[in-house]
């Protein structure tokens, strides 16, 4: 399958995706809504060779596993140190398995569009840690200084990302306005002269003490602070663009490569797999399936059991690798981390950041048909789906059927709905166990 199917969890603003502000030497992050399954990315970092592969033909298909060993993060970075004085949100400084950093412009359009996704990321996915950085570009956004300004002066009485999420806030529906035409009076569309006072009613909002608020904006206070973030920023060498991300993996800070804010998952779900997160093999399965036999397998979820018949003769190569991680139990403890009514229940990735994968990728047998409710696919990273209706029948010949439902599809109707990275969707079921028989 292609690997521009992301899911993602909000759908605000692309259009504003689609271009960041300033100049960038490597590619804006956009997003791209889809309720695609889908496979973890493989430009980002560069996966070493394939080491093994295991191979079959099964009529007009040819099926094919092959070693994807995890890809390495750098052994050097750019000269980043965290400090007290940074903005920080999400997991602690001793938990964060990934940090992010942010550098950005309260008044970038591309920011603000971006804000929604990465505040759900954030909000939704254990072990990432943001730090947000001022980076005001001042040739293009006349209050970008003063609002960097504005969220110190409430961040100095506590308020920091309280003020950030206004400012997002009303820049989005500023934009949203602009973009459809419409006159507006948020503070995007006000004089240098009016944005204070603007900005002092956040505060009022917020019950700061907007006189204090109000003083430290109109002298300048921290006007210094904001411009050291500049100036840092200027040191790492990178082109001058926001929002720019920086990711950091065991004390190591890299500019990512992304094609949506999504996969900075990716890069939190590497370091897991790293750290022993979930059993990765060096080589794929060898082919022991039967052709000639059906196998049944028995989900345990926190919902019940769902009975499954999986058929060889569809897609043996895929069939084969399914059987050969249920008995090594590797899909224990999978949540359904994506349920959508009319469409599919997507589970599979004990490492539960939706990009987990058993260090082998299987490809090929990809005509399935899900027309059907019930129809079991699965994708070349191991994770598998179960359909829900005829919404389904749009991955045709996408993915790889392995079997279909024979009982428990009234457990599958009662899966929670949920949605990676969105904040408002219940928690997820779990895939308990897997037992399998031969028939």
């Amino acid at each position: 399958m292609k690997n521009t199917k992301w899911i993602v969890a909000v759908a605000l603003l692309t259009v504003m995706l689609l271009s960041a502000c300033g100049s960038k030497s490597t590619p804006t992050p956009t997003a791209t809504p889809t309720a695609s399954p889908t496979p973890a990315p493989t430009n980002t970092p560069t996966a070493a060779a394939p080491t093994a592969e295991t191979e079959t033909t099964s009529e007009n298909q040819v099926g094919r596993c092959e070693a994807k060993p995890l890809p390495d993060f750098p052994t050097s970075g750019l000269p980043i140190t965290i400090t007290d004085n940074d903005w920080s949100t999400g997991a602690s400084a001793e938990d964060a398995e990934l940090t992010i950093i942010e550098y950005s412009d309260f008044q970038c359009p591309a920011c603000a569009g971006a804000s929604p996704y990465i505040d759900a990321i954030v909000k939704t996915t254990p072990g990432i840690r943001l730090i947000f950085r001022h980076l005001p570009l001042e040739s293009l956004h006349d209050k970008a200084y003063l609002a960097a300004e504005a969220a110190e002066a409430a961040g100095a009485q506590g308020k920091f990302w309280e003020m950030y999420n206004l400012l997002f806030e009303h820049a989005i529906q500023g934009y949203i306005a602009q973009q459809n035409g419409q006159a507006t009076t948020e503070w995007i569309a006000l004089s240098l002269e009016e944005a204070p006072k603007e900005f002092a009613k956040f505060a009022q909002e917020l019950g700061l003490d907007v006189e204090r608020f109000s003083s430290e904006l109109e002298k300048g206070v921290y006007k210094e602070k904001v411009d050291a973030s500049v100036k840092e920023f200027g040191s790492l060498g990178l082109s001058f663009a926001t929002p720019t991300f920086i990711v950091g993996v065991n004390g190591v800070y890299f500019q990512p490569n992304l094609s949506s804010y999504d996969e900075l998952v990716y890069y939190l779900a590497v370091a897991k797999m790293k750290k022993g997160a979930l059993t990765l093999f060096d080589t794929p399965p060898t082919m022991t399936v039967k052709e000639d036999r059906t196998y049944q397998a028995t989900l345990k979820t926190t919902q019940g059991d769902i009975l499954m018949e999986l058929s060889p003769a569809l897609a043996p190569v895929h069939v084969n690798s399914f059987l050969y991680l249920a008995q090594q139990q590797w899909y224990n403890g999978s949540d359904f981390f994506y349920v959508r009514d009319n469409f599919v229940a997507l589970t599979g990735d004990p490492s539960n950041t939706t990009y987990g994968y058993p260090g082998y990728y299987c490809e090929g047998e990809t005509d399935g048909n899900f027309d059907i409710p019930g129809t079991v696919g699965i994708l070349p990273t191991g994770q598998f789906f179960i359909t829900m209706g005829s919404d389904a029948s749009q991955l045709n010949g996408q993915f790889t059927q392995i079997g279909r439902v024979v009982e428990g599809m009234e457990v599958l109707d009662a899966l929670a709905r949920a949605m990676p990275r969105d904040p408002t969707a219940p928690a997820p079921d779990v895939l308990q166990s897997i037992t399998i028989v031969e028939k």
